[in-house]
């Protein structure tokens, strides 16, 4: 659904071009997303008016409609997160749900002090302290690409042994499937005996 000839009027395009350029192929990839015409309508308003204030810090004019539809993207995730989290709290399955994480949050710390040295350094700096991929491999004088594979690889030792130890399971997605019961958790019950 990409527009044409959209890469030659980049570098000077204003809102207004973009959606008279845009507006259609988008109405069409959110419809795809979200199945319902009012709902699409909506959406598109808002990633409009996203692209509206946020065209000032476009770094790359000619990967304009990229960006623009990375823009699309995030307001149709964000539609979804919110609509999970307004259905979770009606059933009150959002506060058990932050239980668990919380529950679960106890035990990581445990998890990550056994992971090896080089996982347990990146993982700590990235995901715990949230420091940048690239400000990370430059403190510790290793290649960006070197960087994002050890940081996948201990993601992955540390998801095995939650799931090792914790007696937790995961959907396909990776995130936490019923809720986290510490007094399964084999590395909690041995702490505290």
């Amino acid at each position: 659904m990409k527009t044409k000839n959209f890469e030659a009027m980049a570098p000077t395009v204003t809102t207004e071009q973009a959606w008279e350029q845009l507006a259609e192929a988008l109405r069409q990839f959110i419809f795809q997303k979200v199945t319902d015409a009012a709902l699409s309508e909506d959406l598109l308003q808002e990633v409009f008016l996203r692209i509206h204030q946020q065209l000032p810090t476009l770094r790359h004019p000619k990967r304009l409609e990229a960006w623009v539809y990375r823009i699309a993207r995030n307001v149709i995730s964000d539609h979804y997160r919110k609509r999970y989290r307004s259905e979770n709290v009606e059933t009150g399955l959002e506060e058990e749900t932050t239980d668990a994480w919380e529950q679960l949050k106890g035990c990581l710390d445990q998890l990550v002090a056994r992971l090896d040295s080089p996982y347990r350094e990146v993982l700590t700096e990235v995901d715990l302290h949230g420091h940048s991929q690239k400000a990370v491999a430059q403190q510790l004088n290793l290649s960006y690409s070197g960087l994002k594979s050890r940081v996948q690889r201990g993601r992955k030792a540390l998801r095995d042994m939650m799931v090792g130890c914790c007696q937790m399971e995961l959907d396909k997605s990776g995130r936490l499937k019923g809720v986290f019961d510490p007094d399964e958790c084999r590395l909690c019950k041995d702490e505290s005996a």
